[in-house]
């Protein structure tokens, strides 16, 4: 039976996740609303800063961390497990390990049983669109939707004034990540400082939390460092006035999937169909030459990928990284794609 037909009053979506991921679901809650559910979130407190101001909940339940074993949830309510919870099916954009009973950490060149695992996995995932997955998961037939991110207008005066002081800029948002290691491009200092030099008009902006602050460019006067500095929520209120937006598939790449500004998207763990299917105005770099690719699983530690050795001087990285982003997407095609944007922008021909 279809959710739809079943008559309650109140639904119980659940989402414990990271940014990326609790954006997915913002389609859902407004087809829910708009189907006379009252809509009750169970999230994390820090994911308020996806959810505040959306007119499509009603209530939202906040947790840190650490997750309860079991939730409050009424008895009478649609219950929506978007994922997160102990016991969750296997998801396409954190599904568990793929390799093989010998390497189960994750998968290992050259070795059979791994691509066995891996093509498998590349199989069941390849037609799978995260925010389509949720609302087939709810029983709804609806696809394509986009997510979506609300303001006050309060917070829309600030981001407007902020982007007043761009004018005549040509502005790059540039999503650090140290989180989780295949989302991070270790070439990035290179392209940035490469990039403004040939454009004096560029002004580049490089965003994450407080600890991607060691992975930044230091002393260009076009590169302003904001990681630990701007917050989530403000860095997605001043998307919409920047030129482009730079990075691997995490949470700040995922808000700019909101607006019409152009997109630029290091591809990691998903492909084109898991992620940008919908996406305007977007282009993807796909890694060249890397067999795991797309490993649909997210990395905590670095023993889980491939490996290759990276030697930037800046900012100063010397270390062994994973292949996708350490030697799939060479620098030249970055800039490429850049100028190709830069040019549009600028009004010239793609």
């Amino acid at each position: 039976m279809c959710v739809s037909d079943v008559q309650v009053k109140t639904a119980a979506v659940l989402r414990f996740s990271g940014y990326g991921d609790a954006l997915h679901i913002t389609p859902l809650l407004r087809v829910l609303k708009a189907r006379g559910y009252r809509v009750v979130l169970h999230t994390h407190k820090y994911l308020l800063d996806i959810f505040d101001y959306n007119p499509n909940i009603d209530e939202v339940v906040t947790y840190g961390r650490e997750i309860p074993d079991t939730l409050n949830l009424p008895k009478d309510s649609l219950i929506v497990d978007t994922g997160g919870t102990k016991g969750f099916m296997d998801r396409p954009e954190d599904g568990g390990p793929q390799g093989c009973d010998l390497h189960p950490a994750g998968y290992h060149l050259n070795c059979n049983a791994c691509e066995s695992a891996h093509q498998f996995r590349m199989l069941r995932y390849k037609d799978v669109n995260y925010s389509d997955f949720y609302m087939e998961l709810a029983g709804f037939e609806e696809r394509g939707q986009n997510p979506e991110l609300y303001f006050s207008p309060e917070e829309v005066e600030a981001a407007e004034a902020e982007a007043e002081t761009w004018e005549g800029k040509f502005v790059i948002f540039w999503a650090m990540s140290n989180t989780s290691f295949h989302k991070h491009y270790p070439w990035w200092g290179f392209v940035a400082t490469e990039f403004c030099n040939r454009h004096p008009d560029a002004l580049m902006f490089s965003l994450g939390d407080a600890g991607s602050a060691q992975l930044e460019v230091k002393g260009h006067p076009q590169i302003a460092s904001r990681s630990g500095m701007w917050g989530m929520r403000w860095t997605m209120s001043l998307m919409p006035y920047a030129s482009i937006v730079v990075g691997g598939e995490g949470g700040i790449v995922n808000a700019a999937s909101v607006y019409q500004v152009p997109k630029v998207v290091f591809m990691s763990h998903s492909n084109p169909s898991n992620l940008t299917k919908y996406w305007d105005n977007t282009t993807i770099l796909i890694p060249e030459n890397v067999p795991c690719y797309p490993c649909h699983q997210l990395h905590d530690t670095l023993e889980s990928c491939p490996l290759v050795r990276v030697e930037v001087d800046a900012p100063a990285f010397k270390r062994r990284w994973p292949m996708c982003m350490g030697a799939g997407i060479h620098p030249g095609r970055v800039l490429d794609t850049l100028e190709m944007w830069y040019r549009k922008d600028r009004g010239g021909l793609l």
